[in-house]
């Protein structure tokens, strides 16, 4: 029972935490950030006109659940390479700069940490057919036909046969696996 507690309290506060991180990132966008973007960006990039289809008034500032993480990380890349703004228009102060900098740089990693994080699980994936056949066959020293038994590999959405969250592991496979390893 008291392992259950403090493995629920734990829960809490790590849960606790991550909201608490985004609404700092929220608030920190809302003070420092987006009053720089509407100074020097909306002009180009909001409602009145969208150079490159980019409205970044629209964007999503919270990055660890919306859906703009990407362009937000496309704006950094031209911030850093001095892009953005163009230079016939007005500049970024080097504090409007690094704060801009800043905020995105930081967004982006605790997004991208959350996006990887498996909440305490490990994933574990299969090997598909053709890493299996070559695995073996380093392993043992011959060739054979050892991935013939085995179901054949789905595609993801990206058309790859090796991506992980494709490369699930089922009874039938693990049967097959086992019927090869007898052969």
């Amino acid at each position: 029972m008291k392992i259950r507690l403090v493995q629920f309290t734990g829960i809490l506060a790590i849960g606790s935490a991550s909201t608490e991180a985004t609404l700092a990132g929220l608030e920190t966008f809302r003070k420092e950030v987006e009053p720089i973007l509407a100074k020097r960006c909306f002009g180009c990039h909001g409602p009145e006109k969208q150079k490159g289809k980019i409205r970044l008034d629209q964007l999503d500032p919270d990055l660890m659940k919306g859906k703009s993480a990407e362009t937000w990380h496309d704006a950094l890349n031209m911030l850093n390479r001095g892009e953005m703004p163009p230079e016939d228009e007005a500049q970024p102060t080097v504090e409007e700069r690094r704060k801009l900098v800043g905020w995105l740089t930081k967004e982006l990693r605790k997004a991208a940490k959350a996006r990887r994080d498996t909440g305490g699980q490990a994933v574990i994936r299969r090997l598909n057919r053709a890493e299996y056949q070559y695995t073996m066959t380093d392993l043992l020293g011959f060739e054979m036909d050892y991935s013939g038994d085995l179901p054949s590999d789905a595609r993801s959405l990206e058309g790859f046969k090796n991506n992980g969250a494709s490369l699930g592991m089922t009874a039938l496979q693990v049967e097959n696996y086992l019927k090869t390893a007898r052969k």
